[in-house]
């Protein structure tokens, strides 16, 4: 039996040693910086070292000039599209149709206003001061 024990406490203690070691190679190594995106300073660590001179441009070349601000032309005739129907700004209320929910349990806060079935906004709710709180 105490064999046993030393030999699971030496295999734990293995373990845990070669974790260690994986996690502190992990820690310690620094991937390689990316390339700088065209038209980007490259850093410190990619540039000439110091006291050494600058590679020289190619023949011919000149620095990239900013883009045309270019804006398409609207035709004659165009116009923004209308908005989207909106609902009606007071009560419309009516039956539910047969695809409706049942009717939720009265809100506390309604303040004595019923729930009602509103047909511009589909859904069950509460008219408070003109505008409908909808319930669910």
């Amino acid at each position: 039996m105490k064999f046993a024990k030393i030999l699971a406490s030496a295999a734990v203690t293995g373990g845990l040693a070669a974790g260690a070691v994986g996690v502190a190679a992990t820690a310690g190594a620094q991937p390689e910086p990316w390339p700088p995106m065209p038209g980007q300073p490259s850093t410190a660590d990619q540039q000439p070292m110091h006291g050494q001179p600058a590679p020289a441009q190619p023949a011919g070349w000149q620095p990239a000039q900013e883009p045309m601000q270019w804006q398409p032309a609207q035709p004659a005739n165009w116009a923004p599209p209308p908005p989207p129907p909106a609902p009606p700004a007071g009560p419309n209320t009516g039956t539910p149709p047969a695809w409706a929910p049942p009717k939720p349990v009265d809100p506390v806060w309604a303040a004595g206003n019923p729930q009602v079935w509103d047909e511009g906004w589909n859904h069950w709710g509460v008219w408070l001061n003109g505008v409908f709180v909808p319930t669910f």
